[in-house]
């Protein structure tokens, strides 16, 4: 789970949050040279680590700033703050 987009991985669950989503996530993986539990159980936790970020940046008091601003260097070193 967003090993190669993270940043989009987080935008996706910040849009989430905010149309209150409440259905299902599934992942796409194909797991060959891994155990598949393993897997599932590594990116349910990063799942609930990005959805974290994602909540506290909505919870940021420079976020509507930024966005505003359109601000794309600032949101992502408080993304990276964040992560």
């Amino acid at each position: 789970m967003g090993s190669v987009n993270t940043i989009q991985t987080v935008e996706f669950l910040l849009w989430l949050l905010k149309t209150n989503y409440s259905g299902h996530l599934y992942f796409d993986t194909f797991p060959r040279n891994e155990d598949p539990i393993s897997e599932a159980e590594y990116n349910i936790e990063r799942t609930r680590k990005y959805l974290g970020v994602a909540e506290k940046l909505l919870e940021s008091p420079i976020y509507a700033e930024l966005v505003a601003k359109r601000d794309a260097i600032a949101m992502l070193r408080l993304i990276d703050r964040l992560l």
